[in-house]
């Protein structure tokens, strides 16, 4: 919450958050909160009102070794353990001199907010940077410590805007003023809060606006948020002009205890030259069954759920409209991409809604679309290649992984010795479909003349090879040699791959076997000869229940756009690290 002493008498409850540093303006390290302009992030909606929808919960599970990471090779690494030798104070306005050291506490291998300390900055600028964070709220707090008594702290960003840190456990508030949220203006899509004195975690990236050669204005600053590993903010707009700046801790006169704060430098993609973005075509492959066909529902009907889970109701529902409204222009109609292009079987246009197997319908494409479409100058062209009810053991099966060492039945078998094209079929089929597009690219991408460069795989299959025990055990087996394989036949050697999990039923999923596939698609991106070019995206966590959902079909995902969307968004963010 704001650092405004006429608000409440701020109790004490030692908001364990994870702080969304700030980049407060570079020029102004010391700069008065009076300037934080906070507005509300979409006009149906007063700033703190009590009557906007709260966020969900979620369980988080407990803290990981992967949630609780340690500083990664070139990090700033803002906290050695025993002091704050990196951090200043930002001092009361009566105090002098303007640049102080910090008061805040410091505990064995934690430092802790003193109440009336003021506010602490880091001494290094950032630009672009990935910000990661844990913090912990009190497991004490006075019975009269609630809502936005208990717990508060922030974090500042570029723009003046705050991203709030507050104890959410089981403590209504505001939707505007939970933890994860950007402070009274965007609420976190989950409320993912652990219960007071438990360590939590906020792994934040953020991307400051781009200007071009006449200092207008290209692309605001961005945020994305993971809260304890799960998505609360996703590359939200947050104003403001500066381009670098301190990150900011704030005294909320409440102890809050952090620790492992480091941040990862990011350098912003450069814009290429005219000559060369009308030459370069950045191209991503896409492939898969049923789920990567996409199977989310546009339309709101209803007689489904009164529309739930459908992109018209995401799009106008308050509680998600903050992420999925940019999907329609101020007429209400769908964007069409014109930097984003798609090639789908006997389908090809610029990118929007409708690149399901029906036009009524959207699958991974548009949230991969729209995420690599965001982070670079060039033009993208997808191809998609998918097709329902095919595995990966017979209709997709790699050269390398050789013939089928087992028998499919008397019926199967004598198919396959008939016609031994069956195997392996689709694998070659995509490889004809990505050979067609890539020599159209200049017919596909208008204005483009045809040169590319061949970016990234991704993948998102497994129900058919998941519901077949001998298909599930040698799964790793076959994902691999269909990497090695395919990089080879695009004569592109560590050709990055991102695998998307298989992860119908969600976090409550039980049955031997498709946990035993989950397992084995992780395991590939952990292959030490994989490392820095596959990765594995969960998915179990975009599940919805079919009382949210437009269908009851657990195996496309109850048919939810939602999920859908935020399989193709959290592929394309993998994408882009194992680009950078």
């Amino acid at each position: 919450m704001s650092n405004d002493r006429d608000l409440s008498n701020y109790t004490i409850a030692i908001a364990t958050l994870a702080i969304t540093v700030i980049a407060v303006q570079a020029s102004n390290l010391v700069a008065d909160d009076s300037v934080i302009s906070l507005v509300p992030a979409s006009s149906q909606w007063e700033q703190h009102d009590l009557n906007r929808p709260k966020p969900a919960l979620q369980d988080p599970g407990p803290g990981t070794e992967k949630e609780f990471a340690k500083p990664p090779e070139g990090a700033v690494v803002l906290f050695n353990g025993k002091d704050l030798s990196d951090w200043v104070r930002r001092p009361g306005a009566k105090e002098q001199p303007p640049v102080m050291e910090p008061k805040w506490k410091i505990g064995e291998g934690f430092f802790e907010v003193t109440p009336n300390g003021g506010n602490i900055y880091s001494k290094e600028k950032f630009g672009d940077c990935r910000i990661h964070l844990e913090w912990a709220t009190p497991a004490q707090f006075k019975p009269t410590a609630n809502g936005q008594n208990r717990g508060n702290s922030g974090v500042f960003l570029p723009g003046h805007l705050e991203h709030q840190i507050l104890d959410s456990f089981d403590n209504e508030t505001y939707a505007d003023g939970q933890a994860g949220a950007v402070y009274g203006k965007y609420p976190p899509m989950v409320n993912v809060s652990r219960k007071p004195g438990e360590w939590q975690s906020y792994d934040i990236t953020l991307e400051q606006p781009r200007f071009d050669t006449n200092h207008k204005m290209t692309r605001p600053c961005t945020l994305t948020v993971f809260h304890n590993g799960v998505l609360v903010q996703d590359h939200v707009p947050i104003g403001g002009n500066s381009t670098s700046g301190t990150l900011g801790l704030q005294d909320h006169y409440t102890p809050v205890r952090f620790r492992n704060v480091w941040i990862q430098k990011i350098t912003p993609p450069q814009a290429p030259a005219p000559s060369e973005f009308a030459k370069k075509v950045k191209v991503f492959i896409l492939a898969g069954q049923s789920n990567m066909e996409g199977q989310g529902i546009i339309a709101a009907d209803p007689k489904r759920n009164g529309g739930k889970g459908s992109l018209e109701y995401l799009v106008k529902e308050p509680h998600t409209a903050a992420r999925f409204s940019r999907l329609v222009d101020k007429e209400g109609k769908w964007v069409v991409r014109d930097d984003v292009w798609i090639s789908y079987l006997d389908r090809q246009g610029p990118l929007t809604v409708g690149y399901g197997p029906k036009q009524d319908r959207i699958g991974p494409e548009l949230g991969f679309g729209w995420e690599v479409g965001n982070a670079y100058q060039q033009p993208v062209l997808l191809i998609k290649c998918a097709w329902g009810g095919k595995s990966l053991a017979v209709d997709f099966r790699p050269p390398s992984s050789g013939k089928i060492p087992y028998s499919l039945g008397e019926k199967q078998d004598a198919e396959i010795a008939t016609d031994p094209n069956i195997v392996g079929k689709y694998y070659r089929e995509i490889l004809t479909l990505t050979k067609a597009a890539l020599a159209r690219v200049k017919e596909l991408v208008p204005g483009s003349d045809g040169d590319y460069e061949i970016a990234g795989f991704g993948w998102h299959q497994g129900w058919n090879d998941r519901i077949n025990d001998k298909f599930n055990a040698e799964y790793e087996t076959n994902m691999a040699n269909f990497i090695r394989d395919i990089r080879k036949e695009l004569g592109v050697d560590n050709l990055p791959f991102v695998i998307a999990e298989t992860g119908m039923s969600g976090l409550e999923e039980k049955h031997p076997r498709a946990l035993s596939l989950m397992k084995a698609q992780a395991a590939v991106a952990e292959q030490p000869n994989f490392k820095g070019t596959v990765a594995f995206v969960g998915t179990k966590g975009f599940w919805r229940p079919q009382e949210e959902s437009p269908s009851g079909q657990a195996y496309h995902w109850n048919t939810n756009a939602e999920t859908y969307y935020l399989i193709g968004e959290s592929m394309g963010q993998a994408m882009k690290k194992l680009l950078e």
